[in-house]
């Protein structure tokens, strides 16, 4: 119960991210009918506080807490409203990432008009070595699969994620050593996961199990190595 405290209780907990308990941020939903509202709070020590209220807007709606090199910003995005974009800091005085230009021969048709950056819906994932990553598409109609990194400079560079033939969706995963980009391959009817590893310098697809499916979790450390697939009709299957 002394962990809710400060919280309203008529919501759902999204995310938590940070470090506990000196940095901890909480992502707060309030979901009606597709038109969320969100709250992000901070643990003060005895009690969470709100440190900034996301109001409801449209279906497209989503918002992302990320903590980096001692700070923490908040991104939020509005896929059918352009001008809802923000990135707000809440703690922390490192640099606030932003975002690179288009690479030369990017596709950029069905971009959203008005939302910068390379990657409209991005999604950020920071590593163990301190590296901040983001993945997805250039726009969300294009084939192109970009990922942008962050060291320790604001400015990200940018890097062709290969997908030799797979299509790919925005999902990443942290790894003890870089980073893991995953998607899938094949026809709607005969899809199968893929899975390429990032160690900071070179790309290496995982061989994966011939299954059905969607990846949409991997992992591994000393003691094996794991992939999580969406199966159609069947659920998630773990390996």
């Amino acid at each position: 119960a002394s962990l809710a405290a400060g919280l309203p209780g008529d919501r759902f907990i999204a995310t938590m991210v940070g470090r506990w308990p000196d940095a901890t941020w909480l992502v707060y939903e309030d979901p009606d009918m597709g038109q969320s509202r969100f709250g992000v709070y901070r643990w003060s020590g005895t009690r969470w506080v709100l440190a900034r209220d996301v109001p409801r807007g449209s279906a497209g709606l989503s918002v992302q807490v990320v903590a980096w090199r001692e700070g923490a910003f908040l991104r939020v995005i509005d896929s059918f409203n352009a001008g809802r974009y923000a990135m707000v800091r809440l703690g922390g005085t490192g640099p606030m990432p932003s975002s690179a230009p288009s690479p030369p021969g990017t596709d950029r048709k069905g971009c959203i008009r008005g939302v910068p950056g390379l990657i409209p819906e991005v999604q950020l994932v920071a590593t163990a070595d301190g590296d901040l990553y983001g993945a997805g598409s250039t726009c969300p109609m294009s084939s192109d699969a970009v990922l942008e990194r962050w060291t320790r400079q604001a400015i990200p560079e940018v890097l062709r994620i290969p997908t030799h033939g797979c299509g790919y969706s925005s999902i990443l995963r942290p790894l003890a050593a870089g980073i893991a980009a995953l998607g899938d391959c094949g026809s709607f009817d005969d899809i199968t996961p893929f899975v390429t590893v990032f160690d900071g310098h070179t790309w290496a697809e995982i061989d994966v199990p011939r299954m059905r499916g969607h990846a949409i979790g991997y992992a591994r450390d000393d003691g094996g190595e794991w992939l999580v697939v969406r199966t159609p009709g069947l659920g998630a299957v773990a390996s």
